[in-house]
């Protein structure tokens, strides 16, 4: 990788690969076929299973079989087949409208358009591109090192192009400097736990420092299995954790897993209505299914009886390999499970099939729908957030500028405007002295010294000043409950 071909083709490949699959899945063929048996009659068939099952448009269907008909002449030079299938199959794309340019009026009005914090950073980067005329995947892998100064203080981008390898020399323009001066720190994706502690005000303290995605399990999307586990969340808990996650502008990626010991038709069937609810919700932007492996490590594994499974091999497993094998009784085909939830995914990330009843993507006789409501997850989303509930031990931080006093009280400012707030004197001078104790991150300081801070100045229960209009719109300027 990185020597010959770059990670972008090698994904164009492996998608290749999948489709593939999917298409000799769907035909009821053998999972692998020789080459040469390919014939005109297999890449017609195959275009048209990309253009309706994953509604690919027609030039995007022609990009994947351009990837096809390279490796079938990669297959030809080595003399491992000896007839093009291409022959007289011919892939024509259809012409597509000229982009018309942005206008330095319509760019320098997008520059300036309010947006949220998600929406900002795409921005950001389509305009620096803009500026620039770097493709996105030179603007993705623009590094410290590929900026320089001239003997003039000018400041230049010096890069090979990711498709090219030609070296690009590029002044930046004062716009694009600025660019870089906002977006030039740390973007992170972490794994995590959706626990109860990722409140609203922690997901908004996370985005903040940079973190633009999370990953965690959810597993069989099911209460029961996942208490079985002992995975230590709920559907209710994860969903909480997802919901302020998205309105930090956060995207959500869970892990899946179908095929858990005991696990019911049903059960696969609720979950996968489960995820249709989420994406539905827009809480999760991508996910991804696999097979339960049994693990030496893992609780089933230590004690496959309780998991009602029995070890295949008693013996202590080789270095390096801790998968277990085991035998269960299953009244159900786990392949066409699989092959249904990962169908039906596919689907939801290309935004498609989210209204089709969840047990009409598996195969068969007699699948039973699904049991949980369908409110199930909007049913969550109306639920207090943690962050908005007084506890004394919780620490308070101010991530916002510093706030200005007013003759009127005080004044906030973010990335979309500032705003006036009307204190009294003694509640705006506590409010000075609390977001300055509170944006030195350094020291710790909880809701009971802000209460006690508040005593000084002011004869009234904080409390009441606690659970006021001011006190929860200050959340969006930076005072965050964590």
């Amino acid at each position: 990788m990185g020597v010959r071909i770059t990670q972008r083709t090698a994904d164009k490949y492996e998608r290749l690969l999948r489709y593939l699959k999917q298409y000799l899945a769907q035909r009821g063929k053998a999972e692998d076929i020789p080459v040469e048996r390919m014939n005109y009659e297999f890449l017609d068939g195959f275009n048209l299973f990309l253009q309706t099952a994953h509604r690919c448009r027609h030039n995007g269907a022609g990009a994947v079989m351009d990837c096809l008909r390279n490796f079938v002449l990669y297959c030809l030079r080595n003399e491992w087949i000896t007839k093009n299938p291409f022959r007289y199959y011919k892939l024509k794309e259809d012409e597509v409208q000229a982009k018309e340019h942005l206008t330095a009026h319509e760019l320098e009005l997008l520059t300036r358009k309010e947006l949220d914090h998600r929406l900002a950073r795409i921005r950001d980067v389509f305009v620096f591109c803009c500026l620039t005329g770097l493709a996105f995947a030179d603007a993705d892998h623009l590094r410290r090192e590929h900026l320089s100064q001239d003997d003039e203080g000018r400041w230049w981008i010096h890069k090979p192009r990711e498709k090219t390898s030609v070296m690009s020399r590029i002044p930046l323009l004062p716009a694009s400097l600025e660019i870089l001066r906002r977006g030039l720190k740390v973007a992170w994706w972490t794994n995590i736990r959706f626990e109860k502690n990722f409140t609203g005000d922690l997901a908004q303290l996370m985005s903040a420092a940079g973190c633009i995605a999370v990953s965690g399990g959810l597993e069989v999307a099911s209460d029961r299995l996942l208490a079985l586990m002992d995975k230590g969340v709920t559907i209710e808990q994860a969903t909480l954790a997802m919901r302020n996650f998205f309105y930090a502008g956060i995207m959500v990626h869970p892990y899946l897993m179908y095929g858990f010991p005991t696990q019911t038709l049903q059960e696969s069937v609720d979950a996968l209505e489960v995820v249709r609810q989420l994406f539905r919700a827009e809480l999760i932007g991508s996910a991804f299914w696999h097979r339960y492996a049994m693990t030496v490590h893992s609780p089933s594994g230590i004690d496959p009886e309780k998991y009602g499974v029995h070890r295949k091999n008693k013996g202590p497993n080789g270095f390096a390999n801790n998968e277990v094998p085991f035998t269960e009784i299953r009244t159900y085909n786990i392949n066409t499970v699989g092959e249904a939830l990962n169908e039906a995914l596919t689907n939801y990330m290309c935004g498609g099939g989210i209204d089709r009843p969840a047990h009409k993507w598996f195969k068969g006789k007699e699948i039973p729908p699904t049991t949980l409501e369908n409110t199930l997850i909007t049913d969550q989303l109306i639920k207090p957030d943690a962050s908005r509930i007084y506890n004394d031990p919780a620490r308070l931080v101010w991530i916002g500028v510093p706030l200005i006093r007013t003759g009127e009280g005080v004044t906030a400012r973010n990335n979309t405007g500032e705003k006036q707030f009307r204190f009294g004197e003694a509640e705006a001078e506590f409010l000075m002295e609390l977001t300055l104790r509170c944006a030195d991150l350094s020291r710790k300081v909880t809701l009971a010294d802000a209460k006690q801070l508040y005593g000084k100045y002011s004869p009234e229960p904080f409390v009441v000043f606690y659970h006021s209009k001011q006190w929860d719109q200050l959340r969006k300027y930076g005072l965050l409950q964590i």
